[in-house]
């Protein structure tokens, strides 16, 4: 997935994401809230997903801006440099307060208490570019899938009961609708397509398709999230696709009308689904996983003849 510039992504941090926050678990029902969703998204396609609590939120945190060093605000004294540290004092103070970074004077910040505010202030500053890119690759993934109808999707009005199914229609969206709609992780039912339109409708997914949907989603996407010029390796793709996944493939294809299949024919198709990640022993211990059932037990037999089909 290409990777957008950091400074288009900017804007983001002045839209609302506390739907990411606490208030993403007040939820329940038999379907995901869309902060869910994006969540268990996000960890299958972006590198690396940080443990970090409420990670989306974050994308609301301020972009970067010119920060003054300690090294340059004091002298070797560690006693403040007049022109600069007074010059400078305002915005550290003003920072010191977003950060929750505790003073013993406000009026004399100290050289240890500046060189915290500037530490804590380049932490915010690159969660806030990583949540913003995590968010802006989910959001775009997302309004892919529920456009080619690979998950269910539907909104439930504020306060009142029932919902209304999201088809593709609601999907044919640019990056800024589908990020606006993934802050909010709602929409307004009767302007979908308006920036300024207030939501009145929360966005729900389905839980049947959508684990399926988001393995598929991680061997299609790549969303780079760390500040570093090289891509990390996420967890995906470090390891085998998983054996289970391959078992539920492979126990679809073991039916009566294919009777007659051989062991490369079956690796042959599981190889055009997951690709070779699906194979060795991955391959074997899902192939024994699936014909450990009774009804498919004839696929695990060597010299087997064909089932006859009534």
């Amino acid at each position: 997935m290409q990777r957008i510039d950091d400074e288009d992504l900017f804007w983001m941090a002045d839209l609302d994401w506390k739907a990411h926050g606490p208030a993403r678990e007040g939820y329940i029902g038999r379907d995901m809230f869309l902060a869910e969703a994006a969540e268990l998204l996000g960890k299958r396609i972006c590198g690396i997903w940080p443990g970090l609590v409420h990670f989306l939120r974050m994308a609301e945190y301020p972009p970067p801006s010119d920060i003054v060093e300690a090294d340059e605000a004091f002298g070797a004294d560690e006693k403040p440099i007049p022109g600069i540290y007074d010059r400078e004092h305002g915005v550290m103070l003003a920072h010191a307060v977003s950060l929750d970074v505790p003073l013993h004077d406000a009026d004399d910040i100290d050289r240890a208490e500046w060189a915290l505010i500037v530490d804590k202030a380049r932490q915010q500053w690159d969660d806030g570019l990583g949540a913003r890119r995590a968010a802006a690759g989910i959001a775009r993934a997302f309004a892919r899938l529920a456009f080619e109808e690979e998950i269910d999707v539907h909104a439930r009005p504020f306060g009142d009961k029932g919902y209304v199914r999201l088809g593709p229609e609601f999907w044919e969206v640019d990056d800024e609708q589908a990020i606006r709609r993934l802050a909010a992780c709602a929409l307004s039912i009767d302007r979908p397509y308006e920036p300024a339109a207030q939501p009145d409708h929360r966005i729900f997914v389905g839980h049947n398709r959508y684990a399926r949907a988001i393995d598929r989603a991680s061997r299609r996407w790549y969303v780079p999230v760390c500040a570093l010029d090289e891509e990390l390796k996420r967890d995906e793709d470090q390891t085998s696709v998983r054996v289970s996944e391959v078992a539920h493939f492979l126990a679809g294809l073991m039916v009566p009308a294919n009777s007659d299949w051989n062991d490369e024919r079956f690796k042959d198709a599981v190889q055009a689904e997951f690709g070779s990640g699906g194979l060795g022993v991955t391959y074997n211990r899902a192939k024994a996983k699936a014909v450990a059932h009774p009804d498919r037990r004839y696929f695990g037999t060597a010299g087997r003849r064909r089932i006859p089909i009534a």
